[in-house]
């Protein structure tokens, strides 16, 4: 199972901080023990059904344990 969670920055916030946050928030998602791995993609955002590009976005995509190993 994928999760996507957007992590939004106000309109014009350097690259650099984005990337600095997303990949904290993704470290913060490799904690828990349902999740298998967490990869990060700055400069885009996901609408639900299309990716697109926003320099002031990510998107951290979560790779979950199989629903069967999973506790929560």
């Amino acid at each position: 199972d994928l999760l996507y969670v957007n992590l939004d920055l106000p309109a014009g916030t350097n690259s650099e901080i984005v990337e600095k946050e997303a990949l904290q928030v993704a470290e913060n998602v490799r904690q828990i023990p349902e999740s298998l791995a967490a990869i990060t993609d700055v400069g885009r955002s996901f609408t639900g059904e299309n990716f697109s590009q926003n320099s002031s976005s990510a998107v951290i995509t979560i790779l979950l344990k199989p629903a069967a190993d999973r506790n929560k």
